[in-house]
């Protein structure tokens, strides 16, 4: 187990790790001090999610890939960077007043939230976030679409699957719809 002895003799002898970490983490909460907008960006999601609906994709079984469809969530993640990208424009181009940049800083924190699924993931319900999460088979690494990891990891049928991605679908759509509300 970690502790100040173990860090002291072999994970960390010089500290050297901790202060970057630490002036790291200082740099960041400087950055968010000192932005009247918080420096949020949902446009990149849509690439990361179309490289990871890919990889996912070519890891399907010849029988799941007949009979699983992931089309209407190709086209929900086109939809989602769509209106993220409107969203984004839309916010350079707000005026500054107090009202504004509150209502734009609150959309901006609930964004992330409207990424997760009340249910959670289907082999993990304590996860809700259906875009990026732990994967029950990668330790601390970080997968894409945990829940669609999972159903692979446990061999899931294509109608399970299918049940998930259009779980994903739905809430793809909603997040994009989250980001098209006017502004006041």
């Amino acid at each position: 187990m970690d502790s100040v002895v173990y860090s002291e003799k072999f994970a960390d002898p010089n500290y050297a790790t901790h202060v970057t970490t630490a002036r790291w983490w200082g740099l960041v909460a400087l950055r968010l001090a000192d932005s009247a907008v918080i420096p949020f960006d949902f446009t990149s999601y849509a690439s990361v999610m179309s490289e990871a609906l890919a990889t996912f994709a070519s890891r399907l079984n010849c029988e799941q890939e007949q009979a699983v469809d992931l089309s209407a969530l190709r086209n929900a993640i086109v939809h989602y960077g769509d209106s993220a990208a409107l969203f984004h424009r839309r916010l350079t181009e707000a005026t500054a007043s107090h009202t504004q940049l509150e209502w734009w800083n609150r959309r901006l924190l609930l964004g992330e939230r409207q990424l997760t699924l009340d249910k959670g993931l289907p082999h993990r319900p304590w996860y809700k976030h259906v875009v990026v999460g732990g994967g029950s088979d990668a330790l601390y690494s970080g997968v894409s679409f945990p829940g669609l990891a999972d159903c692979l990891t446990f061999r899931d049928d294509s109608s399970a699957i299918q049940s998930h991605a259009d779980d994903i679908t739905h809430t793809l759509n909603a997040a994009a719809d989250f980001f098209v509300v006017p502004a006041p």
